[in-house]
């Protein structure tokens, strides 16, 4: 069988395909953030901060609510918070 590798190369433990590798489990954690307008009632609270959250996850779609393609169920929000 041929192949396509150098002369000598194939016990060359410096080449990049006879590299050893290994599978980690890691943390990831990324802060979001995004200025966005709303609408809400002209006598609307706006120092209620649960109405507040509520009228926003109404009106946007958060990073935390799109279907991620790998690994959807691995992703958990640690927290979720609205400022003026």
């Amino acid at each position: 069988m041929k192949s396509n590798v150098p002369p000598g190369a194939a016990e060359d433990p410096t080449a990049p395909y006879n590299e050893k590798t290994k599978i980690i489990e890691v943390n990831v954690s990324q802060c979001l953030s995004a200025t966005v307008e709303i609408v809400v009632p002209e006598d609307f609270d706006e120092t209620d901060n649960v109405a507040l959250e509520l009228a926003v996850r109404e009106q946007i779609v958060l990073p935390s609510e799109v279907v991620f393609k790998h690994s959807p169920d691995c992703w958990y929000v640690d927290e979720f918070s609205v400022c003026l």
